[in-house]
Order: structure tokens, then C-alpha cells, then sequence
């Protein structure tokens, strides 16, 4: 240990040793030839933290607690260490070496022991010399929480109170530490800047932060992240091409995202931040080559999909289509249902035309097997053949239809032949009687008339015969009566007997025609349905793909691009899009409100904040500029958006001037006449200036991007005695609490509060600032931002520091020329009143700021210079609209 130091300390504190002396290494590029570098202070910080490298270590606990690293303590000059570089310096180290003799690594074992007067050091002693010794270790301690807000001297105090009474073994001795913390050193709060808008009425890669913009960004990405900021708020980020305006964008994205982080665990209504920020990129040069304007709001809707709203003019052109689709949908359906239950009628009907074809079979083999009612066809015979045959005859007949057919057919014969006259028809006394008498009538009439009459005998036969004749004829009538009769009776009987033959057949050929038929009829109007179908689905998946191809870009690109000059078609797509940003904004503070009031419901799907980063805009055309501007302009009438625009501007004024026919009057030398300026003034509320970086600036980028790529010098054997081991701990710790600074962020925030004075005074500034409600608002704006950026100004000096920075602020918004003066590097140290004297700055400022200074109570300003305000002078000129001088 020091020679100056006699207590003993613990194997915590020599590893903390050992490992300063590898960390000295791989600073001083040292292999195995080059000798043990000094080791200084800031390597021993870097030792403590690696030897007790968990999440309970002392240095770790501390540095956690107030969002800090390793690196914001040593610097961003300190040797980039990686696990590579470090592994590699570890053969070399001689563990167990006393600490170095450096002075002021003395001073802090001196103190480490004053700190353990009981004891042996140990690694919560050496942390608290660290804090307390007056080294240039502490003053680096000291500037890293006077950067976030802390006072170093007060921590300091406060940790030695804990070590009174702090617990020795080191397993609880970081928990103690941080409960202590807890209660003893809250973290204060963050001061957000409040907003006040035009309105009258009213995940990113990580990266490191090798160019020092932590503080602008952290500022940006409280303001953005605010519940208390009321949107719309237009940023706009101004700088040469490569200045890093892109890098500061995506910068402040990760640490909103980084704030919504810390956040996660509050309930909304108890977090000063929204918990759900949706982020929207713009590249404007991608879009180049179509409608910016229509790409942008394309964009906006997109990203949100239907998690909020569907754009109305999305929704206008998928309307009828949805309309349509339903419709088509319920015809659809309904014809499937038409095909199912033509499909079971032809089932069914398949089932019926087959039964009806086994039917006939039957009915064929039944015929074929005289299967017919055989006591029906006898009865039927015999009523037909009663008169013609005998009855010993009829009785005989067999049964069986091919006999009765057969017997039926012998009738027939018999009746075209005599013999039917001689027999059957004789069997009737009638016909007996009639043939009887006209036989009788010949002869008897001849002999009567010869007996009694005196007529010849040839006379009276002859009149015999005349008499008898139509006796005859009647007889004659009477049989061909007759057998016409029989003829009929058996042709009845004949078709009879035949059709209950056929007719079981007929009527089976019959049902399975039918069958048959209904069959093709419903085959037929199946597959006519089927092709419906077919066709109704094809109808319903070309509106489907209509309806999908509706997309937001379609449709704004279409609308934008449909050219007229008909004003009213212009006037069309931007009351569309109003109304769609408006029911936006409905429907996003509605959830707002919900997320804040724990009984309301609140969808966590839906954003609470918009914020729309727009790069590029300086690679495009001036036209293209201009469509962009439009439609921030637009979206800037809505509480939704927070808006960011990084764009040269330099190339912004041009595209206006060039587009803008009304802004180039000022060129040709006009007074009172619109400037590009006064456009961009009424785009922008918040301007904001993106240094060009400095030679350390430049150095310190390639220091990093070169750091992994490190490798210890030379080649050479280890020397004896135990070796450092790098192991997951150690590796986890290099990389977050060395290998990158601190977000400064935390959850802890607090409305920025200025006292009764300060605004007093802000409001006495009114005589110095622009002539317009928005240049007084930005005014305010800017003023509340600067305030809140970190680290705060301290409360004393020559003149009250925030009071100045006020006066600063309102010179540089309402006093261009006068601020151009005061905050060139020649001037900044120069007094106020005594820069009025140059004879560049224009009469009507210097009578301005003059006539202010004149006021009883503001003499006292005469003598302020822009140095009183340190590095916020700068950064009052980045928040504004011209090129800063310092």
C-alpha cells in the first residue's frame, strides 16, 4: 500500500488494486516490455468497480442510483476499454503489488483510513475516500452529478453518514447502500419545460454518445415525452449536411424510448411521461420521385394501421366496395346452400331412379312369370266369352294369362267362322223364336193365301216372300248384333288381359323414366350452381383484392395525383384529411384521458403521443420541400404531433424563395415584404442549431470507433504469481458502466418551477421580444427549455444566473443583430451596455435595448456579459433560426 498509509486493507480493496493496475495498461498501451505504467485515480475508480463488479458493488450501486456510468466520472479522453483489450493485459499483471505512490492515490487511502478507524480498508472505505479526498478524481466525481443535477458534496457527506454505521461484509453491504440511497439522497426530480403552442385559443439502436449531446437530448426527449406538453409542437433541427441532425434525431428517439422504459413499472396517472409514444420516420428523399404530401400522411396511417382509426379517405373508397363485398358474401352463401341441397336432391334422386330400375326388373320377371292377379283376368274372360261358350267350356279355362289370352284368341277365331252362328248365338230362344218365325212365316203365308184368296200360287209365294223378307232382315240385323257384341266383348277381355300383363311393367318403366328425368334436372342444375358458385367466388375474391389494394398510400398518392383546376378538388383531399386527423385526435385523447383516470377503460394499444421525425428533407427539390412543409403545417392544427425536421437551412430558405413567388420580393430589395424566415418562423415553434463538431468533438468519435479494434503491444511470457480472470461479471460491467456514458435519464420528474422573481422579471423582457403572439410564445418556449437543460444554473453570481439567462434568451428572439454581436467569441466577455456602442448594430435594436436598460431596475444589466451564462450562451444561439457564432 502508500507508504504514508499504515492500515491494512481488506482483498477486496487489492483487487481493486490489482485490476487499476491492468486498467493503467491497456491506457497506456502497455505489453509485456513496457514496464508497470503509473497508475493514477481515475484507473483506481475503474479498479473498485471491477473487483466488486455485481450489481451489489459499492461503485456500481452508487452510480446506478443516479443513472450514471463509470465513463461519465472518467471522461470521454479516458482509454476506451474492452473485454478484448483488458483480457489481454491480464498475463501481465503482478497481482498482490502495493498501490501505486502517486499523490493523490495516497490522499485517497489516507482518507480511506480516516474513514475505517476500526479496522482493515475495505472497498466501501477506499469509495468513500474517493468521494472525499481532494483529488481531481472528486472533481470529476463532482462534475458528473453536478451534470444530472446532484451535488457531489452533499452525496459525499451523506455516504460517510452511511459508512458510520454500514454493515462489513460486503454481500449486504450494496443493498444497505441502496436502501440508504433510497431515503437518504432521492434522485431530484427533472425539471420538464411546459409548452405553449401557436394555437391562440388554446427503437433505435443504442449508441454511444461520443460528441457530448446528452444534455440537448435528454432535454428534447423530456419535453416530447411530457404528459404536461400539449401538442402540436413543430422541432425543428437545423444545421450543415453532416452536422450529426440525424444522429441528435434518432438520439433523442432512444432516450424517449429509454424514459417510456423507466416508466414501465408506474401507473400512467402517477408517471410525468406517456407510456406509449408511437415514433414515425420519414425519409423524404425516399419518396422523392412521387407526392410527398400524400407519402407522408400514407405513412402516419400506416404505422397506426386500424389500432385508432382507418383514414376516412381509406374509408370512402373501401365503402362501396365493402358494400358490394357484403352483398357478395350473402350471395355466396346463399348459392352454396342452393348447391348442397341440389347436391342431396341428386343424392336422393340417384337413390329413387335406382330403386325405380329394380322396380321394373321386377315387374319385367312378374310378367314374364304371369305373376298378375290371376282370379281378375278368369272373371274378366268369362264375362267375355258367357254368351259364346258353353259352360262346362268357360269352366275349364286355366288361370294363367297366356291361357286366357290364348282362349280369348280362339273366340275371336270362332266368331269370324260359321259355327259361332250355329251355336252360341242358337243358345237364345229368342234368336230361336225370331229365325223360327221367319221360316214359318214363307209357307204358311204361301197356303193361306192360296186357300183363301184367289191369288196364283207364284203370286202367293212371292207375296209370302215379300212379307217374310224384312223378318229375315231383322234376323239378319240381330246376329250381326250379336257377334259385332262378342267381338267387342272379347277385344275387352283381349285388352284387359294384356294391360294386367303390361301395366305392373308400364307403370315401372314409367316411374324409372321419371326417376331418370328429375335426375338429369337436378344433375343439370347442379353443375349450372356449381358454375355459379364458382362464379360468385370469383366475384367476391376480386372485390376482396380490391378492397386490400385500398390501401392509405393508394389512396392519398390517387387522390393527390388526380390533378384539376377545380379548387374544390384540393379542397376535398384536405377536408378528408382533416376529418381523419380529427377523429385521430378524438380517438387519442379520449384514451389519453381514459389512461390517466384508473376507472375508465384504456386501451394501451392505442398511442398516447405521435412523434413524426422527417430527415432528408434537404436532399430533395424545392417543390418537394415545400409539399413537406405543407403538411407539417397541416398536421401541426391537431394536439397529436410532435413533429421534428432536420434539413440545412440554408437549402430551406432557397426551396422557399424559389417556390414561393411572394418571399422573392426581398431579394429584389423590397421592405415590409414576407421573408423566408417569417415561413419557417411560423412552421417551427422549438429551432433548434446542430454544432458543427470540434477537433475533440472529431477526436473523440474516432477514439471510440477505434477503441474495440485496441490490442496490447508486443508479445512476451507472463510473470509468475496468480493471473486477474476476466469473467462474465467483469465482462458485463466493462461494457455497461465503462464502455458507454449514462443516459442521465430518470423517472423522476417535476414540472419546471421558476420563482415569483424570475417570471416577474421574464414578463419585464416583453418591450425586447418579437411583435407576435407566436415569437412571444417561442420566447417562452425557449426560455423554459433552457432551464430545464442539465446540469441547472447554480443561484448565485455577479447577476442571478437564470435571471440572465432570461435576458440572453429574449435578446437573441427579439434583437437578431444585437445578439449576433453579443455572442461572438470576441464578445463574450465584453459587457452588455458596452457592446451597444458598436456602430454595426442597427439604430432601431439599439434603441430598443437601450430604452429597456433605461427602466429603473434594469441598469444593473448594462454590465452582464454572455460568459455569466457559460456553455448555455451557445446554446441560447442553437435555439433560434440563424447560424450560431460560438
Amino acid at each position: 500500500m502508500a507508504a504514508n498509509s499504515s492500515a491494512p486493507y481488506s482483498t477486496s480493496v487489492q483487487g481493486a488494486i490489482d485490476w487499476a493496475n491492468a486498467v493503467a495498461r491497456v491506457r497506456a498501451n502497455a505489453g509485456p516490455a513496457g514496464g508497470s505504467p503509473e497508475t493514477n485515480a481515475r484507473d483506481l475508480f475503474v479498479g473498485a468497480l471491477l473487483a466488486h463488479a455485481d450489481a451489489n458493488g459499492e461503485v456500481q450501486v452508487i452510480l446506478d442510483h443516479f443513472g450514471l456510468t463509470a465513463r461519465d466520472v472518467v471522461g470521454e479522453d479516458y482509454a476506451r476499454l474492452s473485454p478484448s483489450t483488458l483480457a489481454a493485459v491480464l498475463p501481465y499483471v503482478s497481482v498482490g503489488a502495493a498501490p501505486s505512490d502517486e499523490i493523490e492515490i495516497n490522499e485517497i487511502f489516507e482518507m480511506a483510513g480516516m474513514l475505517s478507524p476500526r479496522g482493515p480498508i475495505q472497498l466501501l472505505h477506499l469509495l468513500g475516500g474517493m468521494l472525499s479526498a481532494p483529488t481531481q478524481l472528486a472533481v470529476a466525481l463532482d462534475h458528473a452529478f453536478e451534470t444530472i443535477g446532484e451535488d457531489q458534496r452533499a452525496i459525499s457527506v451523506s455516504y460517510n453518514d452511511w459508512l458510520s454505521g454500514a454493515p462489513q461484509q460486503k454481500e449486504v453491504a450494496g443493498e444497505s447502500l441502496r436502501t440508504w440511497l433510497r431515503e437518504h439522497n432521492p434522485r431530484s426530480p427533472v425539471g420538464i419545460a411546459g409548452f405553449a403552442t401557436d394555437d391562440v385559443a388554446g427503437p433505435v439502436v443504442e449508441q454511444q454518445d461520443l460528441v457530448g449531446i446528452s444534455p440537448e437530448s435528454n432535454a428534447l426527449a423530456y419535453l416530447v415525452a411530457a404528459r404536461d406538453l400539449v401538442p402540436p409542437l413543430a422541432i425543428g433541427l437545423f444545421g450543415d449536411w453532416g452536422s450529426g441532425k440525424s444522429f441528435l434525431m434518432r438520439d433523442v428517439q432512444r432516450r424517449i424510448d429509454r424514459l417510456v422504459e423507466l416508466s414501465r413499472d408506474q401507473p400512467q396517472n402517477e408517471s410525468a411521461v406517456w407510456k406509449n409514444i408511437e415514433h414515425i420516420s420519414f425519409n423524404a428523399w425516399e419518396y422523392v420521385q412521387g407526392d410527398l404530401w400524400a407519402a407522408l400522411l400514407e405513412k402516419v396511417f400506416r404505422t397506426l394501421d386500424t389500432r385508432v382509426v382507418e383514414a376516412s379517405l381509406v374509408s370512402e373508397r373501401k365503402a362501396p366496395i365493402r358494400v358490394e363485398l357484403e352483398r357478395q358474401e350473402a350471395i355466396l352463401v346463399v348459392a352454396r346452400l342452393q348447391e348442397d341441397t341440389l347436391s342431396g336432391l341428386v343424392h336422393t334422386l340417384e337413390g329413387k331412379a335406382q330403386k325405380a330400375k329394380n322396380e321394373l326388373e321386377e315387374r319385367e320377371t312378374e310378367a314374364k312369370q304371369n305373376a298378375a292377379s290371376p282370379d281378375e283376368a278368369v272373371r274378366v274372360v268369362k264375362e267375355a266369352l258367357a254368351e259364346q261358350w258353353e259352360e262346362s267350356r268357360i269352366e275349364g279355362l286355366d288361370p294363367e294369362l297366356e291361357d286366357l289370352a290364348d282362349a280369348l284368341a280362339d273366340a275371336w277365331d270362332e266368331l269370324r267362322s260359321g259355327p259361332a252362328l250355329f251355336s252360341p248365338y242358337w243358345r237364345r230362344w229368342t234368336h230361336v223364336a225370331l229365325i223360327s218365325a221367319v221360316l214359318l212365316i214363307v209357307p204358311l203365308g204361301t197356303w193361306a193365301l192360296q186357300t183363301f184368296t184367289e191369288i196364283p200360287e207364284v203370286n202367293a209365294l212371292l207375296a209370302t216372300v215379300a212379307v217374310s223378307i224384312p223378318a229375315l232382315a231383322g234376323w239378319l240385323r240381330s246376329a250381326t248384333k250379336w257377334i259385332s257384341k262378342q267381338r267387342r266383348h272379347i277385344e275387352d277381355a283381349q285388352s284387359k288381359i294384356e294391360t294386367m300383363r303390361q301395366k305392373p311393367v308400364d307403370d315401372a318403366e314409367e316411374a324409372l323414366a321419371d326417376a331418370q328425368a328429375r335426375l338429369a334436372i337436378a344433375k343439370a342444375d347442379l353443375e349450372k350452381q356449381k358454375a355459379n358458385v364458382s362464379a360468385e367466388q370469383g366475384r367476391a375474391m376480386d372485390l376482396a383484392s380490391q378492397l386490400n389494394a385500398i390501401t392509405p398510400g393508394k389512396v392519398f398518392v390517387e387522390f393527390a395525383g388526380e390533378r384539376s383546376t377545380d379548387y374544390r378538388s384540393k379542397l376535398g383531399l384536405l377536408g378528408a384529411v382533416r376529418e381523419d386527423l380529427r377523429q385521430l385526435e378524438r380517438e387519442i385523447v379520449s384514451n389519453n384521458t381514459a389512461a390517466i383516470d384508473s376507472a375508465m377503460g384504456y386501451d394501451a394499444s392505442v398511442p398516447n403521443r405521435i412523434v413524426l421525425y422527417i430527415d432528408d428533407l434537404d436532399r430533395c427539390p424545392p417543390a418537394k420541400v415545400v409539399q413537406v412543409l405543407e403538411a407539417v403545417h397541416l398536421l401541426l392544427a391537431f394536439p397529436l404531433f410532435v413533429v421534428f425536421v432536420a434539413v440545412d437551412s440554408r437549402w430551406l430558405s432557397s426551396a422557399l424563395i424559389e417556390e414561393l413567388h411572394a418571399l422573392r420580393t426581398l431579394s429584389q430589395g423590397k421592405a415590409d415584404t414576407p421573408t423566408a424566415r417569417d415561413y419557417i418562423e411560423k412552421i417551427f415553434q422549438l429551432p433548434f442549431w446542430v454544432q458543427p463538431l470540434s477537433g475533440e468533438e472529431r477526436g473523440a468519435i474516432v477514439s471510440g470507433l477505434l477503441s474495440p479494434a485496441i490490442r496490447s503491444a508486443g508479445e512476451g511470457t507472463a510473470p509468475g504469481g496468480g493471473v486477474l480472470r476476466l469473467d462474465d461479471v467483469r465482462t458485463s460491467a466493462i461494457d455497461r458502466m465503462i464502455g458507454q456514458s449514462g443516459s442521465g435519464l430518470r423517472v423522476e420528474t417535476s414540472s419546471l418551477t421558476l420563482s415569483p422573481e424570475e417570471v416577474e422579471f421574464a414578463a419585464h423582457l416583453g418591450p425586447l421580444l418579437g411583435d407576435t403572439p407566436r415569437r412571444v410564445k417561442r420566447f417562452v418556449n425557449t426560455l423554459q427549455f433552457l432551464l430545464s437543460v442539465r446540469p441547472p444554473l447554480g443561484e448565485v453570481g455577479a447577476h442571478a444566473p437564470r435571471q440572465a439567462l432570461a435576458l440572453f434568451a429574449a435578446i437573441n428572439d427579439g434583437l437578431p443583430n444585437v445578439a449576433r454581436h453579443v455572442f461572438r467569441p470576441e464578445n463574450v466577455t465584453r459587457a452588455l451596455g458596452d457592446i451597444l456602442s458598436d456602430p454595426e448594430i442597427p439604430a432601431d435594436e439599439r434603441v430598443r435595448l437601450n430604452d429597456w436598460l433605461a427602466v429603473p431596475g434594469h441598469s444593473v444589466w448594462s454590465d452582464v456579459a454572455a460568459v455569466e451564462i457559460g456553455e448555455r450562451a451557445e446554446m441560447v444561439q442553437r435555439l433560434g433560426f440563424l447560424r450560431p457564432l460560438i
